[in-house]
């Protein structure tokens, strides 16, 4: 179920240009994240993280092993993206967004005007792009047989196409790129920040041979919510739609709680029982009494 670290993609996502290996090649090993901001956040410690793209996160109850120190999402490369394109308009996209993402992640107070927010949100449509197609059949040249028992492993989304287009991903180069993709975000003062959650939540359509995605994410303060295709679902009100036509004093409030981020998941009842905990203030304090001790995220068994 895990992203595969070694799957190289054909095409370039973005320009469809040929990718080639080796020194000089036209393959990139693009940060999921970009390396600048990747590079930034990588000082903070105790990430206690799923690195899985498609699986529910798995609850740190006290009788399940907690993995320590993993690596985050945001130090996930993908071998999707040619040279070209990763030192190009996606350089100049991630330059233009980072001064803002590095007050948003940090919680600063600032006035998020909609020159900015659009910087944040192009920049935040790339991440579901590469999300999209790394959790897809694309380039999977493989027979029914292989690609289920690739599919068994890697996670059942790679059954099919990318929910964004090829035309659609190469119109993020333009300042008009419109893709069918909600981007929204909040603000969280809580520990999911500081674990770097993360979970992707598929809805098969049954009429088409594509899976719609919704994409949770939470790093330091800032949490981010990407809808993809998925027009009956309704976020909980704590997270803003960008672009808003005015200036934006942020942080805005209500703040993204533990159980506005989690209502964004598939609600399993491991699901249901992290909400039932974190909804409780004193077991929540509790929770992060003993994160701040150790550095460790646990939550009680379910009874």
């Amino acid at each position: 179920m895990a992203k595969d670290e070694h799957r190289k993609f054909r095409k370039c996502i973005f320009c469809n240009s040929e990718l080639t290996g080796g020194e000089n090649g036209t393959r990139s090993r693009e940060h999921i994240f970009g390396k600048s901001l990747a590079e930034f956040v990588s000082h903070k410690t105790h990430w206690v993280v799923p690195t899985d793209f498609d699986s529910q996160f798995t609850a740190p109850f006290d009788n399940t092993p907690t993995t320590k120190g993993s690596s985050p999402i945001t130090n996930i490369t993908s071998r999707s993206v040619c040279k070209t394109c990763n030192g190009g308009f996606l350089r100049e996209q991630l330059e233009d967004a980072t001064p803002h993402l590095r007050s948003l992640i940090n919680g600063s107070r600032f006035s998020f005007d909609p020159t900015a927010q659009e910087m944040v949100r192009l920049y935040l449509c790339r991440f579901a792009i590469i999300v999209d197609v790394e959790t897809s059949n694309l380039d999977l040249e493989l027979s029914t047989s292989e690609l289920e028992e690739y599919a068994a492993k890697h996670g059942p989304l790679r059954y099919f196409d990318p929910t964004i287009s090829r035309t659609e991903r190469w119109q993020l180069k333009s300042s008009d790129f419109q893709a069918n993709i909600r981007v929204l975000v909040g603000h969280h003062s809580g520990l999911l920040g500081k674990i770097i959650e993360f979970g992707v939540v598929p809805s098969i359509n049954p009429f088409a041979d594509i899976a719609e995605k919704r994409i949770s994410l939470v790093i330091g303060n800032l949490s981010i919510l990407l809808i993809i295709g998925m027009h009956d679902f309704v976020p909980p009100q704590s997270y803003i739609e960008l672009c808003q036509p005015d200036a934006i004093c942020w942080p805005k409030k209500p703040f993204v709680t533990y159980d506005d981020h989690y209502a964004t998941y598939s609600q399993t009842e491991q699901i249901k029982w992290i909400r039932q905990c974190m909804r409780q203030r004193k077991q929540r304090r509790k929770i992060e009494s003993n994160f701040n001790r150790t550095g460790i995220w646990k939550l009680p068994a379910p009874k």
